[in-house]
């Protein structure tokens, strides 16, 4: 056992006895992993709301391998996204940015480039005035990069995908392809080029937006194991309807 301190984001967490809470964190160094932090729902703790859903925080824990729960000794919190938390569309981007990093990842596998990917996106959304489902959108096409499974763009639009043969359009289409409309081709493929400078300045409606975030969620479902159901998107759906 070792005392060690990092960074992380609370993926989830959900209450336990009276004063304390399990969560799930995604950590800097240490990957995902699961954490009890004792009294800290009490009024007079000093980590009260520190270890709340999607902060970005600074901990030490008593690090113990192959221990499904480690035990969290200190926590202060970096960044509350507190413009996030009062905007329930932000708040939709945020969670369902959390729940990819939780379906996607398996426990203490360190990724120092997704954990900044995370940060970036979630810091870009709490900034941002309008679009922050842009910004879900260029998390997705970088997690199927830094995972391995960036898919092949095929276009329906024959003068970028294919050949006509007696007025058909004939493509190959292998398993890790993503088939797109002309638009959609353009936008995937610029956010593909994007990097930390991507500032959520892609030209399409919230219907454009909604259907590549389906499209995107459905390739990484039959590309990641164990990826599982998404909830936050019913959820949300469910709170604005």
């Amino acid at each position: 056992m070792s005392v060690v301190k990092t960074e992380a984001f609370v993926i989830k967490g959900f209450r336990y006895g009276e004063t304390s809470k399990i969560i799930t964190l995604y950590s800097r160094d240490y990957g995902k992993f699961n954490a009890l932090i004792k009294s800290t729902r009490s009024i007079k703790s000093k980590t009260s709301g520190v270890f709340d859903n999607l902060n970005y925080i600074s901990l030490v824990f008593n690090r113990k391998e192959n221990r499904d729960l480690q035990f969290v000794s200190k926590g202060e919190c970096i960044n509350s996204f507190s413009k996030t938390k009062s905007d329930l569309d932000k708040l939709n981007v945020s969670y369902r940015i959390l729940e990819l990093i939780y379906n996607s990842t398996h426990d203490y596998d360190t990724n120092e480039e997704l954990f900044d990917l995370l940060n970036i996106c979630l810091s870009k959304v709490n900034a941002c005035e309008k679009n922050s489902g842009n910004f879900l959108l260029f998390f997705q096409a970088n997690l199927t990069k830094l995972m391995g499974i960036k898919p092949d763009l095929v276009s329906d639009n024959p003068i970028i995908n294919g050949k006509v043969l007696n007025g058909k359009t004939e493509t190959f289409n292998p398993s890790n392809a993503l088939k797109l409309n002309r638009k959609q081709y353009s936008i995937v493929n610029s956010l593909f080029e994007r990097d930390a400078d991507f500032n959520g300045n892609v030209v399409m409606g919230e219907e454009e937006v909604e259907r590549l975030e389906n499209i995107f969620d459905i390739y990484l479902s039959r590309h990641l194991e164990k990826f599982g159901y998404l909830k936050t998107k019913k959820i949300f759906y469910e709170l604005k309807n």
